[in-house]
């Protein structure tokens, strides 16, 4: 018996190079369209977290029971509340995405495109890097009092460069390239 029909196979075939080593970068509005999608994803989960937060901020700062109040009105409250509301929302947002980007590199905007995120030689990159430097980078900057706002802006707008890369592509070594199915994926 030379070969065991019974084991496992020696490679997964959703990790090998892809046929042409060809790795194409994904287009501008492509990766627009993509990140449309998950923000039409994120206000899914993002309006019950801001309205959660709106009420326990009614309940336990102002001292108004929210039966007092409409149920759209949004209390004024401070950057520790804003910061809180940000991080339950980014988890929820990783939650969401974690089995795509975990596996090819992809939000569920991106999975609809057929754009997945890459390193720069075409390898998944490491959730670590997804997690702190592509998405947590870009979920601090509005949070930086005053320039955040600003910075965010200049993030989007470095996609008009030659490398179509934002700036949270450069902070994490990543680019969004086009995906074909079965195309790389090594980590």
């Amino acid at each position: 018996m030379s070969e065991n029909p019974y084991a496992s196979p020696a490679s997964d075939p959703l990790l090998e190079l892809p046929f042409d080593g060809a790795i194409v970068p994904a287009e501008r509005g492509e990766r627009f369209v993509a990140s449309f999608i998950d923000g039409l994803v994120a206000v899914a989960f993002g309006f019950p977290i801001t309205w959660l937060f709106a009420k326990l901020h009614q309940r336990f700062v102002d001292g108004v029971t929210p039966s007092e109040t409409s149920w759209y009105e949004q209390p004024d409250y401070g950057y520790g509340w804003s910061t809180a509301e940000a991080l339950v929302a980014f988890v929820c947002f990783i939650a969401v995405h974690w089995i795509f980007l975990s596996r090819t590199g992809q939000t569920i905007g991106k999975k609809v495109m057929n754009i997945r995120i890459a390193t720069m030689d075409g390898k998944r990159p490491p959730m670590s890097d997804l997690l702190l430097k592509r998405y947590g980078f870009g979920n601090i900057l509005p949070l930086v009092p005053v320039v955040g706002p600003y910075l965010s802006v200049i993030d989007v707008l470095m996609i008009f460069g030659k490398q179509r890369r934002c700036l949270h592509d450069f902070v994490a070594a990543t680019q969004v390239v086009k995906f074909r199915g079965g195309d790389v994926i090594p980590s």
